[in-house]
């Protein structure tokens, strides 16, 4: 959960840099959900292995 710690507060420290455009916006979001997945993803390999 440390990674998607760190990775939040880069997207939100990038958001508040570019938080003027929207394209910045939708990346944030697809940042975001790229982060949940393999954070997703880290869980239930660490609960199988």
């Amino acid at each position: 959960m440390r990674d998607a710690s760190i990775l939040l507060s880069a997207t939100l420290n990038v958001a508040l840099m570019y938080h003027r455009w929207p394209t910045a916006a939708f990346a944030m979001a697809f940042i975001i959900l790229c982060g949940v997945a393999l954070a997703t993803m880290r869980a239930i390999v660490d609960r199988l292995y």
